[in-house]
Protein backbone atom coordinates (compact mmCIF):
# COMPACT_ATOMS: atom_id res chain seq x y z
CA UNK A 1 0.00 0.00 0.00
CA UNK A 2 3.09 2.32 1.13
CA UNK A 3 4.43 2.25 -2.71
CA UNK A 4 0.84 2.85 -4.80
CA UNK A 5 0.53 5.98 -1.80
CA UNK A 6 4.17 7.01 -2.73
CA UNK A 7 3.05 6.39 -6.24
CA UNK A 8 0.09 8.42 -6.34
CA UNK A 9 1.77 11.71 -4.49
CA UNK A 10 4.36 11.79 -7.28
CA UNK A 11 2.41 11.64 -9.90
CA UNK A 12 0.05 14.31 -8.58
CA UNK A 13 2.76 16.35 -6.92
CA UNK A 14 5.28 16.30 -9.94
CA UNK A 15 3.45 15.40 -12.81
CA UNK A 16 -0.07 16.85 -13.27
CA UNK A 17 0.73 18.40 -17.15
CA UNK A 18 0.47 14.78 -17.96
CA UNK A 19 -2.71 13.57 -15.94
CA UNK A 20 -4.43 12.63 -19.36
CA UNK A 21 -2.00 10.07 -19.51
CA UNK A 22 -2.16 8.49 -16.28
CA UNK A 23 -5.18 9.46 -14.89
CA UNK A 24 -7.34 5.80 -15.27
CA UNK A 25 -3.54 4.61 -13.58
CA UNK A 26 -4.79 6.62 -10.55
CA UNK A 27 -8.07 5.40 -10.91
CA UNK A 28 -7.55 2.12 -10.19
CA UNK A 29 -4.87 2.57 -7.83
CA UNK A 30 -7.69 4.82 -6.03
CA UNK A 31 -9.77 2.29 -6.03
CA UNK A 32 -7.21 -0.31 -4.45
CA UNK A 33 -6.47 1.78 -1.79
CA UNK A 34 -10.04 2.79 -1.05
CA UNK A 35 -10.52 -1.38 -0.73
CA UNK A 36 -7.87 -2.11 1.54
CA UNK A 37 -9.30 -0.29 4.49
CA UNK A 38 -6.37 0.62 5.66
CA UNK A 39 -7.10 2.73 9.20
CA UNK A 40 -3.82 5.10 9.05
CA UNK A 41 -4.16 6.07 5.51
CA UNK A 42 -3.78 9.89 6.77
CA UNK A 43 -0.12 8.77 8.36
CA UNK A 44 0.89 7.42 4.95
CA UNK A 45 -0.24 10.17 3.26
CA UNK A 46 1.47 12.69 5.32
CA UNK A 47 4.62 10.56 5.61
CA UNK A 48 4.96 10.34 1.75
CA UNK A 49 4.16 14.17 1.04
CA UNK A 50 7.26 14.30 3.76
CA UNK A 51 9.50 11.83 2.07
CA UNK A 52 8.38 13.41 -1.52
CA UNK A 53 8.39 17.04 -0.49
CA UNK A 54 4.60 17.77 -1.76
CA UNK A 55 1.39 19.02 -0.18
CA UNK A 56 -1.12 16.13 -2.00
CA UNK A 57 -4.02 16.15 0.28
CA UNK A 58 -5.35 12.61 1.23
CA UNK A 59 -8.71 13.60 -0.21
CA UNK A 60 -6.75 13.12 -3.69
CA UNK A 61 -5.88 9.71 -3.09
CA UNK A 62 -9.28 8.35 -2.18
CA UNK A 63 -11.53 10.01 -4.07
CA UNK A 64 -12.83 7.88 -7.34
CA UNK A 65 -14.01 9.50 -9.91
CA UNK A 66 -17.38 8.72 -11.32
CA UNK A 67 -17.31 7.41 -15.26
CA UNK A 68 -17.18 10.26 -17.32
CA UNK A 69 -16.35 12.98 -14.82
CA UNK A 70 -13.46 15.66 -15.12
CA UNK A 71 -12.12 15.30 -11.66
CA UNK A 72 -8.60 15.33 -13.28
CA UNK A 73 -8.50 17.92 -15.37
Amino acid sequence: MWATVLALIWLHGFRTAEQEEWKFIAMKATSWIRSQKVGNLSECVQAGNAVLGCRVEEERLTYICPRHCHYYH
